[in-house]
């Protein structure tokens, strides 16, 4: 049997994972491939969210977030499907362009940060999910990261911005 605390660390371990898989330093922002309807960059940054996708899938989160971790990978599920359409449409700019606009406002981007925020109050490390708002699909889970980057949210929009990517920065 494994204990509470050691299934918490694999846990976390494993998100880790997720972070490693989702990332790639040779490749530029999400928003860049978007902006530019590139095929191969918005491929090749959709095989690398659905490689992230199936370790979330195959992770077993601890009971108190068990609710969390399902809402989470139903909106990484669903927000892979997002990535292909936007990979899919490419060379066409406007229509990737057009996709994403739809993925930021869907309910699957504002499921995953309210799963994100809601595992991070309940102890979970979730630097990663900080990173993705940051660097790999920015605008699809924090549509205030302008104003979070440059410190000038309004604090009447920090409370909407934290269930938006839960997180207050």
């Amino acid at each position: 049997t494994t204990s509470p605390e050691m299934l918490r660390q694999k846990y976390d371990e494993a998100m880790a994972r997720v972070r490693s898989t989702i990332e790639d330093p040779n490749a530029p922002p999400f928003e860049t491939s978007v902006s530019a309807g590139n095929k191969q960059q918005l491929l090749a940054a959709a095989v690398r969210w659905d490689d992230a996708t199936a370790i979330v899938a195959g992770t077993t989160p601890p009971k108190d977030i068990a609710a969390d971790h399902k809402r989470l990978l139903d909106a990484m599920t669903e927000l892979g499907n997002w990535n292909r359409k936007m990979a899919k449409a490419a060379p066409n700019v406007s229509q990737v362009k057009a996709l994403f606009r739809q993925a930021q406002a869907s309910d699957a981007s504002r499921a995953f940060g309210e799963a994100s925020g809601s595992r991070r109050r309940k102890g979970v490390r979730t630097e990663w999910h900080l990173k993705l708002c940051k660097v790999f699909m920015p605008l699809a889970f924090c549509t205030r990261r302008a104003a979070c980057s440059s410190g000038r949210m309004a604090s009447d929009a920090a409370s909407s911005h934290e269930v938006r990517c839960g997180s207050g920065d």
